[in-house]
């Protein structure tokens, strides 16, 4: 539907590829490049990350700069 924004979209999904193995410095590359500020991760989270709220299955963490 959005010709333009495919290229841009393929190059932030590569971007999280393999997600589940990212670490606190991935996190901070993705605020770096494209302006993410807050990111929700699975329990047990990563060391490193400040989060603001967490339950049984995931943390929210912001991302600081």
């Amino acid at each position: 539907m959005f010709p333009r924004l495919a290229e841009k979209w393929w190059e932030q999904k590569q971007a999280q590829t393999p997600w589940k193995d990212f670490q606190a410095a991935d996190f901070a590359r993705f605020r770096e490049k494209y302006g993410v500020t807050w990111v929700v991760v699975q329990q047990p989270g990563l060391a490193g990350l400040e989060c603001a709220y967490q339950n049984a299955a995931v943390r929210v963490c912001r991302l600081q700069p």
